[in-house]
């Protein structure tokens, strides 16, 4: 993503704790207040314990020029978080035997390039693909990749037939670098094998499952909703205009925040059993994508073997 955005959606699924005890939702809220007062934190934050929602503190501006207070209805633009839903539906593909994650993108998508077309599942879902970099370019300004409004900004096909068939940065499998045109190749490739645009594949396999009902793949349009909080820098300005859809199956998707409850572990569990499954160890599971440095990236996710783990 271009920008940080010190607007946030929290949410926190929780175990219920070994004590009879309640949760001690007035101290956590405090927590949040703390940090708002402190110029670290607007925003919605919502914990549930064992599915049920415990708390929903609400502080902050969505619009700080016009002061609109946020709100638990507000709608945030949830940017990369989206990808966490692109790896969710890849794997319910892979869980079904439609896919194998050292497929080549090539053998889905028969008309991508070579230099797109050999790059694996597995790599694009770990950001090691090697390929153009949609977001290269100066630091202060927006790349105009993100800029698109003609009606084809939407289209995942024709960017990753274009775009992000570039000339390659390096080798496939290599040095981790994230990227959003991997995840938008992987959003090319959900809608070639299923014939349903990302939006619908969305819809079908995870709003509905777990009724989500205020989940949004932003359409091809640069202009927010009134619901929707404006996005802002680190330094308290107002983010460059962009159009969301743009980032596709990378991060074009907006959201309440209760909605954000379908990271759970039941969430999971629900659209991808055989993945997450409560009862045995899986051979597969997310988790964090590690960077260069060693250390977790902001957003992306990996697939591991986790043969002794359960999912969390």
């Amino acid at each position: 993503m271009a920008g940080l955005f010190p607007i946030f959606c929290l949410a926190a699924t929780l175990a219920a704790p070994h004590s009879a005890q309640p949760t001690d939702t007035v101290k956590m809220a405090e927590v949040f207040a703390a940090a708002h007062r402190a110029g670290n934190f607007d925003g919605v934050a919502v914990m549930t314990v064992d599915g049920e929602t415990v708390m929903t503190y609400a502080v902050g501006f969505s619009d700080r020029q016009a002061k609109t207070p946020i709100q638990p209805e507000t709608v945030f633009r949830l940017g990369s978080l989206t990808k966490q839903v692109t790896a969710l539906l890849v794997m319910q593909q892979v869980d079904a035997g439609r896919i194998q994650l050292e497929q080549k993108a090539g053998s889905i998508m028969k008309s991508l390039p070579e230099a797109s077309g050999r790059v694996t599942i597995r790599q694009l879902l770990s950001h090691v693909s090697g390929l153009r970099n949609p977001s290269d370019g100066p630091d202060n300004k927006v790349p105009d990749f993100y800029l698109r409004t003609d009606p084809s900004a939407e289209d995942m096909k024709k960017s990753a037939l274009g775009f992000c068939s570039g000339k390659p940065k390096r080798e496939p499998g290599g040095q981790f670098e994230y990227n959003n045109c991997d995840y938008i190749l992987l959003g090319a490739l959900l809608e070639s094998l299923s014939g349903k645009s990302y939006a619908e594949l969305v819809s079908e396999h995870v709003i509905q499952p777990l009724d989500l009902k205020s989940w949004v793949v932003a359409p091809s349009d640069p202009k927010r909703g009134p619901a929707t909080a404006v996005a802002y820098q680190a330094d308290g300005s107002v983010d460059a205009p962009q159009n969301p859809a743009t980032y596709g199956a990378a991060g074009a998707r907006r959201a309440r925040c209760w909605a954000m409850r379908w990271t759970s572990r039941s969430g999971t569990t629900r659209c991808c059993p055989t993945v997450c499954s409560p009862s045995r160890p899986p051979t597969r599971c997310f988790a964090p994508t590690p960077s260069s440095t060693g250390k977790p990236s902001a957003h992306g996710l990996t697939i591991r073997r986790l043969p002794t783990r359960r999912c969390t």
